[in-house]
């Protein structure tokens, strides 16, 4: 975040950067900069997918929970497909000895 703020022409280290608490989704996040022991400012993040501008503020989305949710259908179509003749299995090709 002090890389991002130096890019645009301020006087950040990484030390006076606050977090509470890992940022693990995309979305919103204040985050508190410490100018000096008495002064303290708050920045919003906003963390995207992409590195384009978004035209409207994004909702939040837990990134692992996606994946988890992707896995999850991902099992769900197979079972069914498995269900419906499984894999590879087409008509005609049993051949009884």
């Amino acid at each position: 975040m002090a890389d991002i703020i130096n890019a645009e022409g301020g006087k950040v280290e990484r030390a006076m950067v606050v977090l509470d608490k890992p940022i693990k989704t995309l979305g919103l996040h204040n985050v508190k900069v410490r100018l000096h022991a008495e002064v303290a400012v708050s920045v919003t993040l906003n963390i995207a997918a992409a590195r384009t501008r978004p035209s409207a503020k994004p909702a939040a989305r837990n990134v692992i929970d996606a994946q988890f949710e992707e896995d999850r259908q991902a099992a769900e179509e197979a079972a069914h497909d498995m269900k419906e003749g499984g894999a590879g299995s087409h008509e005609g090709d049993y051949v009884e000895s």
